[in-house]
């Protein structure tokens, strides 16, 4: 695994939204530590793997059927990164059917306790919607759930 990924996935995708005004207006200077303690942590709690092409923002609205009925993706923001982090947004989000991962397996076989990672990963596109929108929904709930269980 490229040594840099957890590092950049940390500084740049993580804590660079600990500077955002409606961050720090909705999460404590503990949730702040948590994440800190998370981040210098990611490097022990996913594990090896290549980057791959992903879709990048990857949610159960861009999984469309084309005129064929087979799927297809739409609305790409395309980045190279794990292939866990890809399905993180669309596993935590409106998972598809359980097939879906099924196939995915099948094509592409993730590490064992890919299922458990999926929040981890997916606390980028919280604190992202923080960020946005304020302390709306149960995502800082979800934050300090992520930030507990990982850090």
């Amino acid at each position: 695994m490229d040594r840099q990924r957890p590092r950049v996935l940390a500084e740049r995708r993580i804590l660079r939204y600990v500077r955002e005004p409606k961050v720090r207006q909705a999460l404590e200077a503990a949730d702040l530590a948590g994440l800190e303690r998370f981040c210098d942590r990611l490097h022990l709690l996913v594990p090896e793997a290549p980057s791959v092409l992903n879709h990048g923002d990857l949610w159960r609205g861009d999984v469309v059927a084309d005129s064929d009925g087979d799927p297809a993706f739409i609305d790409p923001a395309v980045c190279w990164m794990w292939a866990e982090s890809e399905l993180s947004m669309l596993y935590c989000t409106d998972p598809p059917p359980d097939c879906f991962f099924g196939a995915y397996q099948e094509i592409s076989p993730l590490a064992d306790g890919w299922q458990e990672r999926m929040p981890l990963l997916n606390l980028r596109e919280l604190l992202s919607v923080v960020a946005h929108f304020g302390a709306v929904g149960d995502h800082v709930a979800r934050i300090r759930e992520i930030v507990r269980a990982f850090s």
